[in-house]
């Protein structure tokens, strides 16, 4: 075979070789027929795999209900929630009478003492009232007087007693030395 600018190939085709040809078209045929294997393969184990996952989400699902319905049934009746809610706030309104702030306790005692007294020391005894101990000086025993009237007229002080009281004579004139003892009722406030 000539070629058209008087060029002969250096490969020259017989009639009878199709050897190359035959593996021509075969590698052309079975590249897609092994692809397709492939897929069908990854297709194959991709069933498999969704298959164990929908098992396994059905064990879950199962163990997840009947976890809510121990859950359910551990809680308890409606009138017991509320029962031993009524008896949690009872506490806490008991135990919230043993923290309070002395800010509050001191303006209310400053407002509460009359002129002609002076507290020396004050000893407070936290239970479920806050047992306060007031020791003082006074001029007359009509200001400790006034002091008990004024602790009985308030709603912060409840019971106060007077347990000892004396008379001493100074220099600047007669001192009442007092000890009383009063419970103290601090606003009860909600805290988060």
């Amino acid at each position: 075979m000539k070629h058209l600018l008087n060029f002969s190939p250096p490969v020259k085709f017989r009639k009878g070789s199709s050897f190359m040809f035959q593996i021509v078209i075969c590698l052309l045929y079975a590249l897609p027929i092994f692809m397709g294997f492939a897929l069908l393969d990854e297709f194959i184990e991709l069933e498999g795999l969704i298959g164990y996952l929908g098992t396994a989400s059905e064990a879950v699902e199962k163990r997840h209900v009947e976890f809510a319905k121990a859950q359910s049934g551990a809680r308890g009746d409606v009138e017991d929630r509320a029962a031993m809610e009524g008896r949690m706030v009872g506490y806490f309104r008991s135990l919230s009478g043993a923290s309070f702030s002395w800010t509050t306790l001191f303006e209310a005692l400053e407002r509460t003492v009359p002129d002609g007294v002076r507290l020396i020391r004050i000893k407070i005894k936290p239970e479920s009232v806050v047992q306060i101990f007031l020791e003082g000086e006074a001029s007359s025993l009509d200001e400790v007087t006034d002091l008990l009237r004024r602790l009985y007229s308030l709603e912060r002080f409840s019971n106060p007693h007077l347990s000892r009281h004396s008379r001493e004579e100074t220099s600047a004139g007669p001192i009442i030395r007092f000890t009383l003892d009063v419970q103290y009722l601090p606003v009860w406030e909600a805290r988060p």
